[in-house]
Parts: C-alpha cells; sequence; structure tokens
C-alpha cells in the first residue's frame, strides 16, 4: 500500500476522517507507515497489522480502535477528525 492509497483511502469520496494533507501529518508525526504500524501493533492490533502486510484477507479495525491506538489529540493535529475516522480504519487495512 502506497501513501496515495491510504490517503485516497482516507478521503473515502469526500466522506473520509480528513484531509490528504491531515493524512501524510499523520504519517509523518508516526516516523512514516513503519511507524504508524508499530504504533497500532503496540496496542493490541498485531494480528490486524499483521494480516494487511501477509496474504490472505485484510481483518478490519473499527473508528474505536484507531483512536484509542492514535489518540484524539494527535488525530487533531494532523487535521483528522476523531469523531470520523472510520475512513482512515478502512484505508489501512487496503
Amino acid at each position: 500500500m502506497g501513501l496515495d492509497d491510504l490517503a485516497k483511502g482516507v478521503m473515502g469520496g469526500g466522506d473520509g476522517g480528513g484531509s490528504v494533507d491531515g493524512v501524510m501529518k499523520l504519517i509523518d508525526r508516526a516516523g512514516g507507515v513503519d511507524g504508524l504500524m508499530s504504533k497500532l501493533q503496540s496496542t493490541g492490533l498485531t494480528d490486524q497489522v499483521g494480516s494487511w502486510v501477509g496474504s490472505g484477507s485484510n481483518e478490519a479495525v473499527t473508528d474505536d480502535q484507531i483512536r484509542n491506538a492514535i489518540g484524539d489529540d494527535e488525530l487533531k493535529k494532523a487535521g483528522v477528525d476523531p469523531d470520523d475516522s472510520g475512513g482512515l480504519a478502512d484505508a489501512l487495512r487496503m
């Protein structure tokens, strides 16, 4: 998955949880895609993250799991609305 794919997924046709700039900021603030994945793994989403990088189906994550893993403050700093982070949850498992 590339950064463009992640950003497009978050946008979700205009209903996503933040702008492309916001998504890029979130990834940057986490230290890149690997940093974001590590952060998710450290909060109990190891199986889900593993399914995204392996073969087979991609396990889903919920808005609440994303909010708990990343935190409302960090989402806000990146310009992503914590109450509408479903686009990010969907995009991460692309």
